[in-house]
């Protein structure tokens, strides 16, 4: 008896053993793995998937402030994905000295995040030792050991830290470094530290850029362009520049449209350079050197005077300046020392590399 017990305790460990064997097997049949493949099919589209890491929150923000990028991470087309990090946003703001980067004029990181998109799904495999096209239209590249080399400020690229992060339109791949255009990183290595930065893709000064841009269209033989004074390292320059809500007030007091008020600073190139060369000089001048009844003589050859006045709504900071040539009025100050830029231990500087930025109104 205990024999055949003993026996038959063994037969039925082995039926449950093959029935568990011919279990296992038919799972697997049924789930379409192939060779152990057991890579789970994705459930959340792009942006669902990075809210859920948590580790994207400022990529997350600037999307959710661009709804052609958010129809992208949102919807069924295939897209692959460069997506930074917030360690990685942090880093472009120590790079380029702002704590925000909305201060950056939207269409440079409108044109910098779509750098980040590839059409199709792609992924470690297919990228790594190859190049695909953007969907800024330049081209990113990705070393065989896995770095991108179009990282700014990562002279050996940016370093795909996690790779394929699967979704159900698509793939993204997750990177220690915001990827720069070339052509933009051109634009922000030349800029940065300068008076240029802030003027030429900052957020607030997008109308003088437009201005700029027509001014630099046709520089008299001999003559610098515009954008070039600001970006000059071998001098020292102020600029005292309206922004785009200056531009807007200017606009209402003339009981005018803004659009108006620029044409009729741009209705050529020579015109727009002096209105724009009216705003700079070439000395620094801080805004703690701001001294009442000092005379000023602007690149133009405009002669002011800076006059001090009570504090009040329309000269928030008590300073004028007043055109001596052709008594046209006087512009007021309305921010002092607006940009300071930081030298190559991080330590701030009073003004830009290059001289000192403030903002006023009009000056003619």
């Amino acid at each position: 008896m205990k024999i055949l017990n003993l026996l038959n305790g063994r037969l039925l460990a082995m039926v449950f053993a093959l029935t568990a064997l011919v279990f296992i097997t038919s799972c697997g049949d049924d789930d379409g793995g192939d060779d152990g493949d057991t890579t789970p099919t994705p459930t959340s589209n792009l942006y669902d998937t990075l809210v859920a890491l948590g580790n994207f929150t400022q990529l997350i923000d600037f999307v959710d402030g661009d709804a052609e990028l958010l129809g992208y991470l949102q919807g069924t087309t295939e897209y692959t994905l460069f997506a930074p990090n917030d360690a990685a946003f942090d880093k472009l703001k120590a790079t380029l000295g702002v704590t925000d980067l909305n201060t950056i004029t939207p269409s440079v990181i409108g044109g910098v995040l779509r750098f980040h998109f590839i059409t199709g799904t792609l992924t470690s495999d297919d990228l790594l030792g190859s190049s695909a096209t953007t969907l800024q239209t330049e081209n990113v590249s990705v070393t065989e050991a896995g770095f991108v080399n179009e990282a700014g400020s990562d002279v050996d690229g940016s370093e795909i830290l996690t790779a394929d992060i699967l979704a159900t339109n698509g793939v993204a791949h997750e990177v220690e470094t915001i990827l720069i255009p070339p052509t933009v990183f051109i634009q922000i290595g030349l800029n940065l530290g300068t008076l240029a930065q802030p003027v030429l893709l900052g957020a607030d000064f997008t109308d003088v850029v437009g201005i700029i841009g027509v001014a630099d269209s046709d520089v008299p033989v001999g003559e610098t362009a515009v954008a070039s004074v600001l970006a000059d390292r071998t001098g020292q320059y102020t600029a005292f520049i309206p922004t785009n809500d200056v531009l807007t007030g200017v606009a209402a007091a003339l009981e005018i449209s803004k659009e108006d008020l620029i044409a009729s600073v741009t209705p050529n190139a020579a015109t727009a350079r002096a209105f724009l060369l009216n705003h700079v000089t070439d000395s620094k001048i801080l805004g703690s050197d701001l001294e009442n009844g000092a005379q000023v003589t602007m690149l133009s050859g405009l002669t002011i005077q800076v006059v001090q006045t009570e504090v009040s709504e329309a000269t928030p900071l008590g300073w004028v300046l007043v055109s001596l040539n052709e008594g046209q009025g006087q512009a007021p100050l309305y921010a002092a020392d607006a940009y300071k830029a930081f030298d190559t231990d991080g330590n701030e500087l009073d003004g830009a590399l290059n001289g000192a930025l403030h903002v006023s109104s009009i000056i003619q």
